[in-house]
């Protein structure tokens, strides 16, 4: 593939760029859902657009980084990643040796990074293990809990800015129990107490922009265990305040991002307990809302049968892992990973194409100036852009 350069900085979310927001594809449809492209590409970059009018569901703009709730990040000179049983692993952008730069008995879920430490979450599984997010020197060390006693409902995936921690949770006790729905909060980076953000149900994992916080805030409880509910997307000022409801969709939310000045998400079907697969009626597309919008829009829409399972934005496109296949039987998922999944470029004015396949059944991506990461059986896929 040739390589281009991207104009970005790398930052904690291991994601950032500098203008060249995506493009927009046609209004909603009559149904609710975003009409937009085809497998065929992505659109032009739509014209500039003012700050925010004030109107419901327009998106204000802050010029901050994106960010992106993932178990894969990348800093200016390793790559990072979380593995079973517990262990976030680093290894060079140049290859090398693989180090362990900690261990914790009680799980790693998701990860992030700042200009000094390894930020990682660990969802609730006993009393001597109570959902946590903490923190460890890049180099490794001795770890720190950021916040704990929580649980989380759908995988600890978090994200940071400059002062704090961003996750969905629920507060718990030593058994375990709590809330019934969960809220978004924010606690220190340095540790200490997680405070509510924005309420009162949120799912999934949220996005930052330096200002505002995004989350998903899903309206009941699906009928079906194939049935996706309605899932407004919300804006939260990240300090706390009014919510603001930028769309609201009936379909299943596999990712959000903040990047440039738009916010992004994946609307995917997805398989879940006993391979049951959610929301798989409808196309999956990554959609977006930007400055001046008060209608989301679909920038790319996949072909029947493709499952977007994560996605990441840089200044030239789109990145996109599809959802592979699994073989046999079982509970939660059958046992035999078919290594099916997919790296999917969609660059901004450009064709879809595939850039690597074979990957495992779910994989999560990261990006930086001159590379994309997605997440393997072992040691992530490397390819420069």
């Amino acid at each position: 593939m040739t390589r281009r350069l991207i104009c970005s900085a790398v930052t904690a979310l291991a994601l950032v760029g500098c203008g060249g927001s995506l493009a927009t594809g046609s209004n909603e449809n009559g149904r609710g859902e975003p009409s937009g492209l085809s497998d065929a590409g992505l659109a032009g970059a739509p014209d500039s657009a003012g700050a925010d009018s004030g109107r419901a569901g327009v998106l204000t703009v802050h010029g901050a980084p994106l960010s992106h709730a993932s178990t894969i990040a990348a800093d200016e000179s390793h790559v990072y990643w979380v593995t079973e049983p517990g262990t976030v692993l680093r290894q060079s952008k140049l290859g090398g040796a693989v180090s362990t730069v900690a261990t914790d008995r009680c799980g790693a879920n998701r990860i992030a990074l700042d200009d000094a430490y390894v930020y990682f979450s660990a969802g609730w599984s006993s009393s001597d293990c109570p959902g946590t997010v903490s923190r460890v020197p890049k180099v490794g060390g001795p770890v720190t809990r950021v916040t704990s006693q929580f649980t989380f409902p759908d995988g600890g995936g978090f994200v940071l800015d400059d002062e704090s921690v961003y996750f969905v949770g629920m507060p718990a006790d030593a058994s375990g129990n709590g809330p019934s729905t969960a809220a978004v909060y924010a606690a220190p980076k340095s540790g200490g107490t997680a405070v509510v953000v924005a309420a009162p149900a949120a799912t999934g994992a949220p996005a930052v922009d330096g200002e505002n916080v995004y989350w998903l805030a899903p309206q009941g409880l699906p009928p079906d265990p194939t049935t996706a509910v309605p899932v407004s997307i919300m804006q939260t000022p990240r300090h706390g305040g009014a919510n603001r409801m930028l769309a609201t969709l009936t379909r299943n939310i596999t990712a959000l991002v903040f990047f440039d000045d738009r916010v992004y998400w994946v609307a995917s079907g997805r398989h879940g307990v006993e391979y049951l697969c959610i929301d798989c009626g409808a196309p999956a597309q990554v959609q977006s809302l930007g400055p001046g919008e008060s209608s989301p829009k679909a920038l790319v829409t996949m072909s029947s049968g493709k499952l977007i399972s994560d996605a990441v934005v840089d200044s030239g496109g789109l990145w996109l892992t599809l959802e592979g296949t699994r073989s046999g039987q079982g509970i939660d998922y059958p046992p035999n990973d078919d290594h099916t999944g997919a790296l999917i470029r969609v660059p901004t004015g450009g064709a879809q194409e595939s850039v690597a396949t074979d990957l495992p059944f779910v994989s999560d991506l990261a990006v930086d100036r001159d590379h994309v990461f997605a997440t393997q059986d072992t040691s992530p896929l490397s390819l420069a852009k």
